[in-house]
């Protein structure tokens, strides 16, 4: 069964952290989850600050970066979104996709992919024996295929300078 994004669970998880932390609703945040929802953002796999700024200027609702950054980090802390951290700046996923999936992260080029294996029970038993709020997602650090193939290249480029020498 596939996992529906549905913008009214989305605000009444984000109402439900705004009120526990004592923040007002606004109009900028609602318009921001909106466009989190549109077809555009929601299709990507994981998205940007700069992705969502782009399209928030394209809809005529200009937003400051900084808002962005606030009000994502205020989506990641609601449980709307996940955050993976860069060297070359985070992405955000929705959490609704990451939920019981293995998330493979290329320590080289960035690339993200997703794997169906649903987490096994030993790791849930082992977070919650730990006293740990499940978030039900594993992220692997790796190197991607396509990034393999190019070290592979360089080292036999390597040795071929080598055995000229």
């Amino acid at each position: 069964m596939k996992k529906e994004l549905r913008l009214e669970f989305l605000l009444e998880q984000l109402n439900a952290y705004l009120g526990q932390q004592g923040l007002q609703k606004s109009l900028t945040r609602v318009r921001i989850l909106e466009a989190l929802c549109s077809e555009l953002l929601r299709e990507k796999p994981f998205f940007d600050v700069e992705d969502v700024f782009v399209y928030m200027a394209s809809i005529r609702q200009p937003v400051s970066r900084a808002t962005i950054y606030t009000t994502l980090d205020h989506f990641c802390q609601a449980g709307i979104l996940f955050r993976m951290a860069r060297s070359v700046g985070a992405i955000f996923l929705f959490s609704y996709k990451c939920k019981g999936h293995i998330l493979l992260f290329c320590a080289e080029c960035g690339k993200l992919s997703f794997r169906k294996e649903t987490l096994s029970k030993e790791v849930e038993r082992l977070t919650l024996r730990g006293g740990r709020k499940i978030q039900n997602y594993l992220v692997t650090m790796c190197v991607c295929s396509e990034c393999c193939k190019r070290q592979k290249a360089r080292e036999r480029n390597k040795q071929k300078k080598k055995n000229k020498i």
